[in-house]
């Protein structure tokens, strides 16, 4: 939407990312997306403001999240944070923030329920 154009391919990924770089973004991050490729498949791609494009593809699980684009949000600004220009993030890092992030979202639940629960007694 804020490149005006359609993305359904990772070559209009790419394009879009530097239309915008164009416009003044010197980095730039698609959070997820199909981009044509199999179903079962979500890619996170990025572009740093000297040109070099990363991408990282993940498993696409069946469910409903809330709040996960602002998860990806808050630590993609900590890690710009602490490793300026440098977008490029080893897979298995991203992996087990995920992995720590539905821990934390299940644990939270619990606490919920028991709370609740206790609130009945």
């Amino acid at each position: 939407i804020l490149a005006g154009m359609s993305i359904k391919t990772e070559q209009d990924a790419v394009q879009a990312m530097k239309l915008l770089q164009e416009r003044g973004a010197k980095n730039v991050v698609l959070s997820s997306g199909e981009l044509g490729r199999e179903k079962d498949v979500m890619i996170t791609m990025g572009m740093s403001e000297t040109g070099e494009v990363f991408r990282i593809e993940f498993p696409r699980l069946e469910a409903n999240f809330v709040g996960s684009g602002d998860v990806f949000a808050a630590l993609l600004l900590a890690w710009s944070k602490k490793h300026p220009g440098n977008l490029q993030v080893k897979p298995q890092s991203v992996w087990m923030i995920c992995v720590y992030t539905i821990c934390f979202c299940h644990l939270l639940q619990l606490i919920c329920l028991y709370t609740c629960f206790l609130g009945r007694n």
